[in-house]
């Protein structure tokens, strides 16, 4: 692998051996937050680079009731739960991902991360790109880590993206920022 300073300054050109990496698919669980939308934005230069497909995941937790404004103890029934995620993945896929992406959406009930492995393993995806908030402490002891789960459980590798980080993905990037080297 080498990795050199591009033109304009600024950017990095990542060259692999085309036997190294391959990416055909890529799990991206999403939330609707903030935070995992970031890792949608890290998903795209990949699945573009490798010609890869995104499947974005969204998982409702069965120890929460589900409603249209989010998590509460709504009456909201199974089917307009799953409608409503449905209606919200169409469009983020659609202000967020380029139409030449393939994308696939699939939601689940259950406990988050069982979910999102489970997912991996019966999609034999290449990598999982998730987010985290990175809390600590008490809050991290009441709400637990579902993406320290995922990390520990994945038969895949799992990028982090973190809610406060150094960027290394531009949305606004060139898609050959990173380029494969097939010698």
């Amino acid at each position: 692998m080498k990795i050199k300073l591009s033109r304009p300054l600024g950017n990095v050109i990542v060259e692999l051996n085309a036997n190294s990496v391959r990416l055909k698919k890529i799990l991206v669980p999403v939330d609707f937050s903030t935070c995992s939308k970031k890792a949608v934005q890290y998903a795209i230069p990949f699945a573009r680079q490798f010609d890869a497909e995104i499947i974005f995941l969204h998982v409702i937790p069965t120890k929460f009731h589900y409603s249209a404004d989010g998590f509460e103890t709504g009456t909201m029934s199974t089917q307009e739960a799953q409608a409503d995620v449905a209606r919200k993945l169409r469009a983020l896929v659609k202000e967020s991902v380029p139409a030449e992406i393939p994308t696939q959406i699939e939601i689940r009930y259950g406990v988050e991360a069982a979910e999102i492995v489970n997912e991996a393993r019966k999609s034999a995806v290449d990598i999982v790109i998730l987010s985290t908030h990175g809390r600590t402490g008490r809050a991290h002891s009441f709400v637990g880590s579902v993406t320290e789960d995922v990390v520990r459980l994945a038969s895949c590798p799992v990028l982090v993206v973190r809610e406060r980080q150094h960027e290394f993905v531009n949305s606004q990037v060139a898609p050959k920022t990173i380029s494969a080297n097939t010698a």
